[in-house]
């Protein structure tokens, strides 16, 4: 199958290329050995390059020290979505465990630190993978699993990729999300775990490998075929020692890896087994990058938009301390001093620093304030900076009025937000109001009821509050009173408040609507993966529960117990659990339950006081800079 003229050139070259298509992609190249000799790539430093007409254009990557590793993913219920097995769930890969061991203490080693690393550890479910994958950008991509190539979906469907829970896939269609894309992808699937179907390992390296080439991915180290999982690792501890430690480049730490994999391992055919595509003089130096110092200029406005986004991204990542104002002003006056000055004055970047600070709720929200205000005001050529700055706007103005019982600022916020609604509405074909809109003003409306609540000696004032709250309960019910889907947001927050204005509202039908919404919000956070999605489902029990419906007992002292305080509060904090949450999300979950709370021991009727002593506590037991008091 080697041309004659091939082969003298083969045995002389100490580094080659090979640009392969479709079809010769698929042969096992790195097995090429002539007779009574060694394999060549064993002196050779081989490296393939792939034939297509196919590339994304202005390719964006990681300047600093992020990577992901996708160790041995939860495959529950696979049996359920792919014909051919009765399996329930693919077995665990012991071999990939610790090869992600491996590539972590690596990464450490090499500087990398544990904030900058994401790790999903053996039998992470897909909606946890998926969102830590897309949850920030990365310089590496690892991932150790199983994979399927074409295989029999029950809807009739082929399906190629990385196997993940419930029928879900990691296929180069996920990875092509990522904005940014990785410059390194490592991916095994060929770890030695049997699988109830032939799998055409080649064939699926080559098809995920030529997706991530197309997609800007610099260099990609595939497994073509089963390896053995003690030769496995010795071949990523290698190679990832010359890319990190040694500072090696691509060719050269693929090459080494080969021939540590070959001597110590010489009984298995893993050292041929890995595809390397991509550039081989590429080196993976985060010190030659701009950014990757505290102290480097950064050279292009991309940077230091990148560097804000870190700044966000950190107050949200789940089970991770948030930061604190302090942190945040002196990581901003750091990046001024490298950037110039005229780029704080850009639409796009006011916007951002708006968003930074608007997280960190508290204090931090009149600082937000003023850089949205100086971001709408300023002449924006490159159109960047949407109408949603504008709402989150008037959100903080209605949050901090309420804050500093300011009526002029919520009023201020009310007022943008009821232009934004009118706005809305006049598509012709479309004229319903943009329920995040309504949702906003629905909220506005709130805190102006808040602000209204008066002592009369030692009787507080129901009745003014009633009107404010029957213009929040209308303003949320006119984002869903068309003829879109449920928008549990919206609903929810109308029963709350027409619940408080109206207690005939306690029915049946809407206990069943409040549960239906958390029917609805479940659904959508396995799509989306956000806190308010996750949040809303308990929101939607607390509703019904409001409304009159029973919570299930919960477990103290090893014993099931009616307690309607640790039921929600269960119910809550698992909901929450795991997901990214900045502290102005804590807050907004906190300010609605004591806004429920307050009204209720303000209007006082059965049953008031003891719901909003139970929802009072719930408020405190979130982790937020101030507690629920009244």
């Amino acid at each position: 199958m080697v041309p004659l003229e091939f082969k003298p050139t083969a045995r002389e070259v100490d580094r080659l290329v090979l640009q392969v298509d479709s079809f010769t992609a698929n042969l096992p190249w790195e097995l090429l050995q002539a007779e009574n000799s060694e394999p060549l790539v064993l002196k050779t430093a081989m490296v393939r390059q792939l034939s297509t007409q196919r590339y994304r254009r202005n390719v964006r990557t990681a300047p600093d020290k992020t990577a992901c590793l996708i160790v041995d993913p939860s495959t529950k219920n696979f049996g359920e979505y792919y014909t051919g097995t009765s399996v329930d769930e693919l077995p665990r890969l012991s071999g990939a465990i610790k090869e992600g061991d491996i590539v972590l203490a690596k990464l450490r080693e090499a500087g990398y630190s544990d904030e900058n690393i994401s790790f999903s550890p053996s039998e992470t479910s897909a909606l946890n993978v998926l969102h830590n994958l897309l949850n920030r950008p990365y310089r590496i991509l690892v991932i150790s699993a199983h994979g399927i190539f074409d295989a029999p979906h029950i809807d009739g469907q082929s399906r190629t990729g990385v196997v993940l829970s419930d029928g879900s896939l990691i296929t180069a269609a996920e990875v092509g999300q990522m904005e940014v894309v990785p410059e390194l992808v490592f991916l095994n699937c060929c770890h030695l775990g049997k699988i109830p179907r032939t799998v055409e390992y080649n064939r699926l390296a080559y098809s995920i490998s030529r997706e991530l080439i197309e997609m800007g991915v610099r260099c990609i180290i595939a497994a073509g075929w089963a390896v053995d999982d003690k030769a496995a690792c010795t071949f990523a501890e290698n190679f990832f020692d010359q890319m990190l430690i040694e500072k090696e480049s691509f060719g050269n730490a693929v090459h080494k890896a080969r021939e540590q994999t070959y001597n110590k391992h010489r009984s298995t055919n893993t050292w041929g087994a890995y595809q390397a595509y991509g550039d081989p003089g590429y080196k993976l130096d985060p010190e030659s990058k701009a950014g990757s110092s505290s102290s480097s200029k950064l050279c292009a406005l991309d940077e230091l938009l990148y560097q804000l986004q870190k700044i966000l991204m950190k107050g949200k990542q789940p089970n991770k301390s948030k930061p604190t104002i302090n942190f945040v002003n002196k990581t901003i006056s750091s990046l001024r001093e490298r950037t110039p000055p005229e780029w704080f004055e850009l639409p796009e970047v006011l916007e951002a620093l708006g968003k930074i600070y608007a997280d960190l709720a508290g204090e931090g929200f009149e600082i937000a304030r003023n850089y949205y205000l100086h971001a709408i005001s300023l002449e924006d050529k490159k159109g960047i900076v949407a109408i949603k700055t504008i709402e989150q706007l008037a959100n903080l103005e209605a949050r901090t009025g309420e804050q500093r019982k300011n009526r002029k600022l919520i009023e201020a916020g009310i007022k943008r937000l009821k232009a934004l609604v009118r706005l809305s509405s006049l598509n012709d074909k479309d004229p319903s109001p943009n329920p995040e809109r309504t949702a906003l003003l629905g909220s506005a409306y709130t805190k102006l009821a808040a602000y209204g609540i008066t002592k009369k000696g030692r009787k507080w004032t129901w009745e003014p509050l009633e009107e404010t709250l029957k213009d929040a309960a209308n303003a949320y019910k006119t984002g869903t009173e068309t003829n879109r889907p449920a928008y549990p947001y919206n609903t929810l927050n109308a029963l709350q408040c027409e619940l408080l204005s109206k207690p005939e509202t306690k029915t049946k039908n809407n206990i069943s609507l409040a549960q239906s919404c958390g029917e609805t919000a479940r659904k959508k956070y396995q799509e989306s993966g956000k806190l308010w999605d996750a949040v809303m489902s308990a929101d939607a029990s607390m509703t019904a529960w409001l409304l009159g419906a029973k919570l299930p007992p919960v477990k103290i002292d090893g014993k099931n117990k009616k307690d309607d305080f640790e039921s929600l509060k269960k119910i809550y904090l698992d909901s929450i659990s795991g997901v990214p949450a900045s502290n102005r999300h804590l807050d907004s979950v906190t300010s609605n339950l004591c806004l429920l709370a307050k009204f209720l021991a303000v209007r006082n009727q059965k049953d008031d006081l003891e719901q909003a002593e139970i929802l009072k506590r719930l408020a405190n037991e979130f982790e937020t800079q101030s507690r629920c008091k009244f």
